[in-house]
């Protein structure tokens, strides 16, 4: 299981989401309803659920289940970021260890994991960490790889919304984390989104 210990209830932190990990920047609330960019699919499938595009901005592209329209809200997110400046493998390592220091300071890492580059299979790297806030606490799946001579880094987000979440979280992580990292792991719809990096 992921989650062996208790998760300790968060201080207050000055950002929502793991997605400010990347650098990248938030949707403010009038700039939520956006038309499909060239290159970005209207849609991805992840752990048997579709999700629906919302938002992209600066590299940052985030999608939601159909009834999940309120990206301040959400419970589940699905976050490609494409990372234009990292093209190699050294670059990607450096990005996956600043996501995890970045995590260190505003939740708990839970779990990393690298595969080393073989012919054929570039390196990657996996980080899991709970993020959170005073009123909410939420799981971060990362998974970092190239695609194309490009970095992308792929996010799935799970929230609870309420105070003196740790035991909560603890209890979902344990149910659904597993799955969750092994999905991410195995997702390779590719062909969908290599054309983000050329948009």
């Amino acid at each position: 299981m992921i989650a062996k210990t208790p998760i300790p209830e968060p201080s207050a932190l000055s950002r929502r989401s793991l997605l400010t990990l990347l650098g990248a920047a938030l949707p403010t609330a009038s700039a939520l309803a956006q038309a499909i960019p060239p290159g970005v699919p209207g849609r991805l499938t992840f752990d048997g659920r579709t999700f629906l595009f919302r938002f992209a901005k600066n590299g940052l592209h985030e999608f939601t289940p159909e009834p999940e329209t309120d990206l301040h809200g959400f419970t589940n997110m699905l976050t490609v970021n494409v990372l234009k400046t990292v093209t190699d493998p050294e670059a990607l390592a450096r990005m996956a260890n600043g996501v995890v220091a970045r995590s260190q300071q505003l939740g708990r890492i839970m779990k990393t994991a690298s595969k080393p580059a073989k012919p054929g299979s570039p390196a990657e790297h996996l980080i899991v960490a709970v993020l959170g806030q005073p009123k909410f606490l939420e799981a971060a799946f990362t998974r970092v790889f190239l695609l194309g001579g490009c970095g992308f880094a792929m996010v799935y987000s799970y929230r609870i919304y309420q105070e003196k979440a740790g035991p909560a979280m603890a209890e979902w992580l344990n149910a659904n984390g597993n799955r969750l990292e092994a999905n991410l792991v195995k997702w390779n719809d590719f062909a969908l989104i290599e054309p983000m990096a050329k948009a």
